[in-house]
């Protein structure tokens, strides 16, 4: 399938109104920086993850919440139950965990940034930003939508998923001939601070349903 090569006005915002942790973007004069694919890192290895093995649990410092190394994770699709084996996986770029699904691979794409990509179809990837807990997420807002529309020529706001402490304030979709994807402001909370979510995929493509709900499992 055609690799995307369209602008990502998100990776060119230095994002100082919003306070993104993000250092690395470059300003570009006015002009809408580009796009980037996710970088080809090598994707986390256990030995430099903190990820649990066998069936010890980790407990988080802030409120000692124990999360066990594996987990299942039951959701729908097309009004289809699925179920699979979620893997704890710790990102040491960001400082936080979540649970990985079987066949998706978690990089490193740069400072700030994480990458969830679908093992069988490269083309399906769900990028991860944390922002600081003081972000202002109405310009977060403003900016994600001007983001859509750089990359899709349009962003259609729509109602975002729901879930018990992930609560989504702004949900934009956009699609060209062969790609689609949707952009999720996440309001943070004591197990988060607040998240901007970014998911493309071919036009084909069901559902974002898998990558939200291991977004949902994100915990500081």
């Amino acid at each position: 399938m055609k690799k995307w090569l369209f602008i990502f006005l998100a990776c060119g915002l230095t994002m100082t109104a919003c306070g993104t942790t993000n250092n690395t973007s470059d300003e570009t004069n006015g002009q809408t920086p580009a796009i980037e694919e996710p970088q080809e890192n090598e994707a986390t290895q256990p030995e430099d993850s903190e990820e649990t093995n066998g069936d010890e649990p980790v407990s988080s410092d802030d409120n000692q919440l124990i999360r066990l190394p594996e987990q299942l994770m039951t959701y729908e699709v097309e009004g289809m139950k699925e179920e699979q084996t979620g893997f704890l996986k710790q990102s040491n770029n960001q400082d936080y965990s979540l649970y990985v699904m079987e066949n998706y691979t978690m990089t490193e794409e740069e400072p700030g940034k994480d990458v969830i990509s679908y093992n069988n179809n490269k083309e399906m990837w769900m990028r991860v930003e944390l922002l600081e807990e003081t972000s202002d997420l109405s310009q977060v807002e403003e900016e994600t939508k001007a983001m859509m529309e750089a990359g899709f020529e349009e962003a259609n706001k729509v109602e975002g998923p729901t879930g018990k402490d992930f609560n989504v304030v702004a949900a934009f979709e956009g699609q060209l001939q062969n790609e689609k994807g949707a952009a999720y402001v996440v309001e943070g909370n004591d197990h988060h601070p607040p998240l901007r979510l970014t998911i493309f995929a071919p036009a084909e493509a069901e559902s974002y349903t898998p990558f939200m709900e291991m977004a949902k499992t994100i915990q500081k």
